[in-house]
């Protein structure tokens, strides 16, 4: 969505018009891709962990709708980031999931979103689970590398996840594949806590 989207609300509010969503949906996806395109020169101050994951589930949305997502999100944990980059990594891992549950047929396809941190200035650690056929080792040491996919022709560039992760590299933080206990795919974003402007 993100990548055909550019970011006028002309365009945002066609789109959304063409998906025949209700007034509701509609309403909280155009508020969701709004937030999410927009270009940012510095970090956002205590962003609310919460609202941040439910943007970037209403953007990914049409393509969740037969899986399962828990969330476990503290309601008052924020985080002084780049508040719509990090949204784009999330739909970027959650579209990844789904065409993984897509690809091998998972019955009962699950989602966990686990946001926590420790203390108040230690790295905010965001992990994205499922129960989908998992990443076999060998891929994992590439997953991450400009142009590789293991998506069939036509339906992946291999530009997501090396985008995201060079992001997350930027930002001092970090982003990896972890074991999963649900028997899939675990996606762990690292943020530290980001350095506002004028401090």
């Amino acid at each position: 969505v993100l990548d055909t989207i550019t970011g006028s609300m002309e365009e945002l509010d066609t789109y959304i018009r063409d998906m025949n969503l209700p007034l509701a949906k509609s309403s909280e996806l155009v508020g969701a891709l709004r937030t999410q395109v927009r270009r940012e020169e510095s970090p956002t101050f205590d962003v609310n962990m919460k609202e941040l994951v439910n943007e970037s589930l209403a953007i990914a949305g049409g393509r969740l709708k037969r899986v399962q997502v828990v969330t476990e999100i503290p309601d008052e944990l924020t985080h002084h980031c780049f508040r719509a980059r990090v949204g784009q990594i999330l739909v970027n891992l959650l579209g990844n999931a789904s065409d993984a549950f897509d690809e091998a047929g998972t019955q009962a396809p699950t989602i966990r979103i686990k946001v926590q941190r420790s203390t108040s200035n230690q790295p905010l650690r965001l992990e994205v689970s499922d129960n989908g056929p998992g990443i076999p080792a060998d891929i994992q040491a590439r997953i991450f590398e400009k142009f590789y996919t293991t998506k069939e022709a036509g339906k992946g560039t291999g530009l997501g996840l090396a985008m995201c992760h060079e992001w997350a590299t930027t930002w001092g933080g970090d982003l990896r594949i972890e074991p999963s206990a649900m028997g899939g795919a675990t996606f762990v974003l690292e943020l530290p806590l980001m350095q506002l402007p004028g401090q």
